[in-house]
Parts: structure tokens; sequence; C-alpha cells
């Protein structure tokens, strides 16, 4: 609306000057047309009434045609017309006075639109004014957006970007501090368990007529409980800090076979435990990421597949390129998930019912949120009895 108002703004005023000009043009010449028939008429006259009266000077003739005591009798003692006269000197000043109603009738049009742009434009101010107040009332759920051009619609298209960002921060500081409360919770819940153990185990080791092989079954078991508490609080870290968008993956070159055979080091010892055997397909490809982050992904990954594979079992990890990155499958021979566990592998602190005593729940969760902030995804499928499959999608 604003738009098309000001176009046919700016038009009436084009219009009414080219209008003014036209018309001092047409004034000045219809002044001009009137000079000359005014003088051509006199002439005229002049010289009809010189050869009826020779008498009468020529000076006198124009000093009574020219003169404005309408002295229409001694014009009409030398035989001139007085209506003539008058409608020779009526002519000029009625085009006039036309073109001067018109000129006046168009600055007035101007004037009366010229009103109506600065009302509308203070209208249009003071509902940005009240818009910023909502605003800093912390109500944004408010919509100015004006598809409209000009500078008041280009400061309130502006406005609704600052709301949408002041919407979105509000709306993710909430949500990043409901994930810091639940974050609080787990890490509250989860380190319970060992906390009190620990408690437990320390006060019967006050016992002084313990035997000495109890005493140090109980130091193990502490020395494990407070391994797995750093476990547990290192991780719930690192999570934090992919959470609120603290950490800056680097960008570097990956070899994916490299990444998981370093991975499958990691885990040698696990590995011998079992007697797993890895068995690698494919030549593996180069993709962009940070190298630390997603071998620290991987190797939870593949963790997962060994503590559910069966001994003497057997996991496959199959390379390839595609053509927007690279893939990794991650195949074992394990107990496999029910769809029913499936859908909640990797929430935060689950364990599944073959979930094992030692497992906490977060390795999962933290390799998707490492993969995903990495531009890549993951996705899982599996068979009860069968196996699982772990699917890892890197974008080039």
């Amino acid at each position: 609306m604003m738009k098309s108002f000001k176009n046919l703004i700016i038009g009436l005023v084009l219009a009414s000057v080219v209008f003014i000009i036209l018309a001092s043009l047409v004034i000045y010449q219809q002044y001009n047309n009137y000079v000359k028939a005014v003088d051509v008429t006199m002439a005229g006259i002049v010289n009809e009434v010189r050869e009826k009266y020779p008498n009468v000077s020529e000076e006198r003739l124009i000093e009574l045609l020219n003169s404005n005591s309408n002295d229409f009798e001694s014009l009409a003692s030398y035989g001139i017309d007085r209506e003539a006269v008058i409608q020779l000197k009526s002519q000029l000043q009625g085009n006039i006075l036309m073109m001067t109603l018109l000129i006046l009738v168009m600055i007035a049009v101007l004037g009366l639109m010229f009103w109506f742009f600065i009302k509308a434009r203070r209208k249009q101010i003071k509902n940005i004014e009240e818009y910023i107040e909502a605003i800093s009332n912390l109500n944004y759920s408010l919509d100015i957006v004006d598809n409209d051009e000009g500078e008041l619609s280009k400061l309130k298209n502006n406005l609704y970007k600052l709301v949408l960002m002041l919407k979105e921060t509000s709306l993710k500081a909430v949500n990043e501090k409901a994930i810091f409360q639940e974050s609080v919770a787990n890490i509250s819940h989860q380190l319970k368990t060992p906390l009190t153990s620990i408690l437990i185990l320390l006060d019967n080791l006050k016992n002084e007529e313990m035997d000495e092989k109890t005493r140090n079954d109980f130091i193990k078991e502490i020395v494990s409980q407070v391994t797995l508490m750093n476990f547990l609080v290192v991780s719930m870290l690192k999570l934090a800090k992919l959470d609120a968008g603290a950490i800056d993956m680097k960008k570097e070159a990956i070899n994916s076979l490299e990444l998981v055979q370093d991975a499958v080091k990691n885990l040698d010892v696990l590995m011998d435990i079992k007697n797993i055997q890895v068995e690698f397909k494919g030549s593996g490809d180069v993709f962009m990421g940070d190298y630390r982050w997603q071998l620290e992904a991987l190797t939870n990954i593949i963790k997962n597949s060994v503590e559910y594979s069966a001994p003497n079992g057997k996991i496959k990890i199959e390379l390839s390129s595609t053509k927007f990155g690279v893939k990794i499958l991650i195949i074992d021979e394990g107990k496999g998930i029910s769809k029913k566990e499936l859908k909640h592998i990797f929430d935060r602190f689950y364990n599944g019912e073959n979930a094992s005593d030692s497992s906490i729940g977060i390795g999962l969760s933290l390799a998707k949120s490492i993969i995903e902030k990495d531009n890549g995804y993951i996705r899982v499928e599996s068979t009860l009895g069968k196996g699982t499959t772990f699917e890892i999608n890197y974008m080039k």
C-alpha cells in the first residue's frame, strides 16, 4: 500500500509540475496572441477612425483605447463599438483567471495528498514505536513483515529480522537451560550410585579386623568406581561443550581407512579379551573433518559392537565412496536390538535390556553428536539374534 501511495504522490507531483509548465506556456502564448490581436484591432480601429475623422490624432485614439476609465462615450463619438472593446479587454483576463484557478486547484490537491502522506507516515512510525515497545517487553509474537519499498518498510523488515533473531536466541537459551538442567539431573543420578558404593566401601575399610584380601578387593572396587565417575564426568563435559557450540571442529583431510584402523587399535585390549576379529573391506576415501573428535566417535561405536558381540565373534567394517561423501559400515554379529529399543539407542543414559552392568548409556549419544557436528550423519539397523549395522556418512 505504501509503495503504491508513494508512487501516486510522485506521479501527481510530476504531473502537476508538467501541468503548471504547460499552463504557463499556454498563458504566455495566449498573452502574446492577445497583444497581437489588440495591436491589429487597434491599428484597424485607428485607421478606420482616421479615415472618417482626419482631424483626430492617432495618439488620442490609442490613449482612449488603452484607457482603464471606460470612457465609452468618447469612443462612441468616433464610431468605435463599446462591446468590442469590452470583449477584447476581458478575453485575456478570463483566460488568465481560468488558468490561475486550475493551478490553485492542482496546488490544493497536492497539498491534500501531501497531508495524507504525512499522516500515513506518522501512523507507520507510531506502529513501529509500539512494536519496539512490545519487543522491549519481550513480546515476540507480533509480525510486521512489509513487502513494500522505502526507508520505513526496510526499517520494519530489519526490525522483523531482529525479532526473529531475538526469538530464536530466547528459545535457544530456554532449550539450553532445559538441556543443562537435564544434564545436571542425569549426572547427579549417574554419580549417585558409584558415590554410594564408594562411601560403603570406605566405611567397611575402617574395620581393622578386615583381612588383607578383602581390603584389596574393596580398594580395587573403589578404583573402578572412581574410574567410572571420571569417564562419566569427562563424557558429560564433552557433551555439554557440543551442546553449547563451544567446540570448533577442525577441517583437515581424514582418510577413512586410517581413521577406523586407529579406532580399532584403541580397543585392542577389549577385543583380545573377547577374541573378536575385525575384517576390513574397501580402501576408504578422504573427507574433511576433525580427526581427534571423529576418532573418539568411531571408537565409541566400534566399542559398542564389541561389547554386544559374543566371544570369538567377528566385526566387519566396510568403507566406500558415494556421490556426496564417504560411507562407513560397522557390522557385528551380536545380540541385536529390538525395534522398541532401536529408536532410543542414541538417547543419553539409555540402556537396553541386553546392556552390560558397566554401561552408562552415553557413548553412542556422544558419537552421534560428534558426527553431526562435523557435517555427518549416522543411522542404525538391527535384527534380534543376528546383529547390528551402524552406517556413518561424512559429506565431502
